[in-house]
This record gives C-alpha cells, sequence and structure tokens, in this order.
C-alpha cells in the first residue's frame, strides 16, 4: 500500500456490507490528502455509523462530517453504486479517475481506500490504505 497520501483533493465514501447492499455516496470535496488522509475522520466516525443498515451507515458518517466540518460547504451527496449484470460494481465508471474511494464494510467493521494512479487511462484504482477494527455498532 502506498503512503498514505493521495495527489487528488476529492473523495466518495460509501458504506456497504457483506449482503451486496450500498449506500449512497457520500461526496467530500477539499481534504488535504484525498481518501487516504479522510480515513481518521472514518475512523472516528464509527460508533455514529449504526451496522447493519448501510444507509444509516451513511447517514451517521454524514451528520459526523456536517459537524466536524461546520457546514456542508465541500460535501454532498451522490448515487448508490449499481452493480453490473455481473454482481460486479464497476468503481472506475462510478467514481472518476481524479477522485479517491472509500468503501466502509459495516459488517466487517473495516475502511478500505482506493486510489487511481496519475494517469487517467488507468484500467482500475489501487488499494493505498486500510484500516480494520472500525467501532462500528
Amino acid at each position: 500500500m502506498g503512503d498514505g497520501v493521495s495527489g487528488y483533493d476529492r473523495v466518495l465514501i460509501v458504506c456497504c456490507n457483506d449482503a451486496g447492499d450500498y449506500s449512497p455516496g457520500i461526496y467530500w470535496h477539499g481534504p488535504d490528502g484525498g481518501g487516504p488522509a479522510c480515513m481518521e475522520s472514518v475512523r472516528e466516525a464509527a460508533p455514529s455509523m449504526p451496522a447493519p443498515e448501510v444507509g444509516g451507515a451513511a447517514a451517521g458518517l454524514c451528520g459526523f462530517l456536517f459537524k466536524q466540518l461546520q457546514g456542508a460547504d465541500g460535501l454532498s451527496l451522490y448515487d448508490s453504486p449499481k452493480p453490473g449484470s455481473d454482481g460486479v460494481v464497476d468503481w472506475q465508471a462510478y467514481c472518476s479517475w481524479n477522485v479517491d474511494l472509500i468503501l466502509v464494510n459495516v459488517d466487517r467493521k473495516m475502511a478500505e481506500c482506493y486510489s487511481s494512479p496519475a494517469d487517467p487511462k488507468a484500467p482500475k484504482k489501487l488499494l493505498v490504505k486500510k484500516i480494520t477494527g472500525l467501532p462500528i455498532e
């Protein structure tokens, strides 16, 4: 995994579970270091993210970020990802190459951050940071 810093300043955070459910995305524009730099905020928000309902977990995270950022500047909601006919989400299509992606699995109590290489034609995002043991209730 990388050094925990991204060249991008935008991130989409999606809560998911082992059943294949996905919350709406939380789009956050402006954090220094992109998605990897946002992972500590995800850890801090975890007690506010009720499992196993992915929508409730995303709402808790969004509320936490709203308070932490002292308003919604740079924060918005995004469509839920839709798996293809093969049951797999095309994360590169869902989340532009210059936007990092954080997946928070409420069942596994972990978050993974994916980032694209600097090349906009890169075939997929790469795992750059992972945290486990989130205190999701």
